[in-house]
């Protein structure tokens, strides 16, 4: 029996296949481990950034704790459901690197 190792569509599942070792852990979403991580570490710094204020860049520093950092990412996501994205697609967010495309890329719909 031939076994999938990969899907090309959104909506298919692949039954994961554990190991030995590392391998034979329970799979885990990038959501749950992020979740996991407030849990554990919410009031630490997760990001940290200066910023540009007047062109310039700023002396200071802007930090975000895993708490914020989550409270952000679920921000964006509320924002993506009012505007009525479909679930599963694919939305493109371009621009400069940065720690507010971090916060994008971790959108919680």
């Amino acid at each position: 029996m031939s076994v999938k190792h990969w899907v090309t569509e959104p909506h298919e599942y692949i039954e994961p296949i554990l190991g030995a070792g590392y391998g034979g852990l329970p799979p885990k979403t990038i959501i749950q481990v992020f979740n996991e991580t407030v849990r554990k570490h919410g009031s630490r710094n997760a990001l940290a950034v200066k910023l540009k204020v007047n062109g310039k860049l700023s002396d200071t520093w802007k930090f975000w704790t895993y708490q914020q950092y989550w409270d952000d990412c679920v921000l964006f996501a509320k924002a993506l459901i009012h505007l009525k994205l479909p679930n599963y697609h694919i939305i493109n967010i371009l621009g400069f690197n940065s720690v507010l495309n971090i916060l994008v890329y971790y959108d919680l719909s």
